[in-house]
């Protein structure tokens, strides 16, 4: 006997089952399709735990699967169009873009060693027909997940390439036959590039790791830990944020999942406790994108950076460090200083929240990020190999209080949202394939980088504002590890060649790819915030892009100051670090006008002179940063003193 909602003779027992394990977007699905849905989200994480820890296969093959189970996902849950129905209807137009994914892995697993000796060379009728399936699966998914942005940029890229001959100047080029370019771009130098490879083989398992460290109770043991440590100081609810976002950061490495997780908890808490709503949303944002910088975990463009320059991503998080603290000291310096400015107090509820408590009840979920963080630096094994480690643990020390099991009901719940929390990053890596594919093919990512040469006329500042410019450009309504992909293969090459080291221009490409999040006037992760604190998504994006204003300034300190970034001698690491926090306390207090006390208008002009006088290359510079900061320290500590005295008189 059917139900009514089609589910075929479901039992209340399974179907309460069901609805414990299932994610929001199954609750659009009906019947079987729901049940097909999360089938395939858990095969999908077992395939990849299976073949990532046990069988590996070779690497296109993997990241075909990898792209194939994710479009299934996405052709399922998300509409053609969106015409405000709760409920989701798979039509007709959803099985053939299924079907098409089927059969173009289908092709890679039954003549790959063919495809890998035609691949742009000689492709047959085949190759190219199934190839460009590939491309209307890959653009499709993207649009369902990201929007149109990034599938448009890879359509004018797919233009450019097959109509170079028609651009005058520089960036002309001879042009390339259909079959030629199609060939390419299906292939591991294109779609299966790079960019899709990190993200099968390094991120999956660590947002795998995230969803079974979330149906443990790591989410709320973050909160209260948050809660515990600083909620209970002036503008508690922000630096309970603050401290939740750094510590669900570190596993999750992503901006928006940053702000979906934790800002569903932490933005009615800061508007409860006298932050506006779009104040709210934007310390929100400006702390949740924190995230893809912070290590051990950051973002899948961390794990990109390390593919692209062939080094380990220990050293991606050895030199992530400071500027991680930089920028997490600016965020604290500018809630507090709001906090001071407006007189907005703590939580009471944290005066209650015991840490021992907290610690006692869930603290061994700590100890698979502490395995992860060893394996990671210290042992120096392979990132992929690490969060396998940290999930053996976590399964192993959850059966230490009842609260945490993972039982039969957890672990399919964590294994069907770890393919889901990928769907949005996995279509994007492999758009990005195609416009750094035919980036390469052409050869137009070194003419982008001469044009950067020849129009900074010697000025490495000027270099670097150009490239700072093309990665937030192309950061708009685009994930960051697509901004950083494409902006690395433009910029990167001229920075270089004006003697920035490889790795600091890697890393000022990659911060600017990330603050893209909350750069107006497509700020993705400031409007998310804006959406769940229910405020003005311009308003907030402009505070947003204002409060992280710090984190501006610090790429240009990674070009100036390479030893930000750990490297060279310890007395110059030691000297341009004091420099720089110094400097991005500077820009907080000038940015809220509150250093010991309200700041004046010129005292603020003052502050702000001194952060970027604090950034420059010259000692002679420091110098004048540090005298002007010190001055209006000094009347600040003088004006608070007389005060103090008066009151007491």
């Amino acid at each position: 006997m059917n139900t009514a909602d089609g589910s075929g003779g479901t039992t209340g027992r399974s179907r309460s089952l069901l609805d414990r394990i299932e994610g929001d977007r199954l609750h659009g699905l009906s019947g079987w399709w729901r049940r097909l849905a999360f089938g395939v989200g858990v095969v999908t994480s077992i395939y990849h735990v299976i073949v990532l820890g046990l069988r590996p296969v070779d690497p296109w093959i993997f990241t075909g699967m990898h792209f194939f189970f994710a479009s299934v996902l996405i052709f399922l849950f998300e509409p053609a169009r969106r015409d405000g129905d709760a409920r989701r209807r798979v039509g007709i137009t959803d099985f053939l873009l299924i079907t098409i994914s089927a059969v173009v892995v289908g092709y890679i697993l039954i003549d790959f060693e063919g495809l890998v000796d035609r691949s742009g060379i000689e492709p047959t009728t085949l190759d190219i027909i199934i190839g460009g399936g590939c491309l209307v699966v890959v653009l499709e998914a993207t649009r369902r997940c990201s929007g149109l942005g990034l599938p448009i940029l890879a359509m004018i890229f797919i233009l450019y390439g097959l109509y170079g001959e028609h651009i005058p100047g520089l960036l002309g080029h001879p042009g390339y036959s259909f079959e030629r370019l199609i060939s390419f771009l299906y292939s591991s130098q294109g779609v299966y590039g790079v960019a899709l490879n990190a993200s099968a083989v390094y991120v999956f398992l660590f947002i795998l790791f995230g969803a079974l460290l979330h149906v443990c109770g790591a989410s709320q043991l973050f909160i209260d830990l948050a809660m515990g440590t600083a909620g209970r100081y002036r503008g508690g609810s922000a630096k309970v944020s603050l401290v939740s976002s750094a510590l669900f950061g570190t596993v999750s490495g992503s901006s928006v999942a940053n702000v979906v997780v934790d800002g569903v908890m932490t933005i009615p808490m800061m508007k409860s406790t006298g932050f506006t709503a779009p104040r709210a949303a934007a310390i929100e944002a400006m702390n949740s994108i924190g995230g893809q910088i912070l290590p051990p975990v950051m973002g899948i463009a961390a794990f990109l950076m390390a593919d692209i320059m062939g080094i380990p991503y220990s050293e991606i998080i050895v030199a992530a460090i400071i500027p991680a603290f930089l920028y997490y000291l600016a965020a604290y310096c500018m809630i507090d200083f709001m906090a001071a400015r407006f007189g907005l107090s703590g939580v009471r509820e944290a005066t209650a929240t015991s840490v021992l408590e907290v610690l006692k009840l869930r603290g061994h979920l700590l100890l698979p990020i502490a395995t992860l963080v060893y394996f990671l630096v210290v042992v120096q094994v392979s990132p992929t190999r690490s969060v396998l480690y940290a999930m053996l643990t976590l399964v192993l020390v959850s059966w230490l209080r009842s609260e945490t099991r993972i039982d039969v009901v957890r672990l399919l719940t964590g294994l069907y949202r770890g393919a889901e929390g990928a769907l949005n990053i996995i279509p994007t890596c492999a758009t990005a394939g195609i416009v750094v594919g035919i980036l390469m093919l052409s050869g137009t990512g070194m003419k982008v980088g001469s044009i950067v040469i020849a129009y900074s006329h010697g000025s490495p500042l000027l270099a670097l504002t150009l490239a700072c410019l093309i990665t937030l450009v192309l950061g708009m309504g685009v994930p960051t590890v697509a901004a950083y992909a494409i902006a690395a293969s433009i910029a990167v090459p001229a920075l270089v060649e004006f003697g920035i080291p490889e790795l600091s221009a890697h890393f000022f490409v990659f911060y600017f790819a990330v603050l893209s999040g909350v750069t107006p006037p497509i700020a993705l992760a400031a409007y998310t915030a804006a959406t769940i604190a229910k405020a003005p998504m311009s308003t907030s994006g402009f505070l947003a892009f204002r409060y992280c204003l710090a984190g501006f300034l610090a790429p240009f300190l990674f070009a100036y100051a390479p030893s930000i970034l750990l490297m060279g001698a310890w007395d110059e690491i030691a000297i341009n670090a004091t420099s720089a926090t110094i400097g991005v306390v500077s820009l907080a207090a000038a940015i809220q006008g509150w250093l010991l006390g309200h700041a004046s208008p010129w005292e603020r002009v003052c502050l702000g002179v001194a952060a970027l006088a604090l950034v420059g290359p010259e000692f002679m510079m420091d110098l004048v940063g540090y005298g002007l900061f010190a001055v209006i320290a000094l009347i600040h500590w003088q004006r608070r003193r007389r005060s103090a005295t008066g009151t007491t008189s």
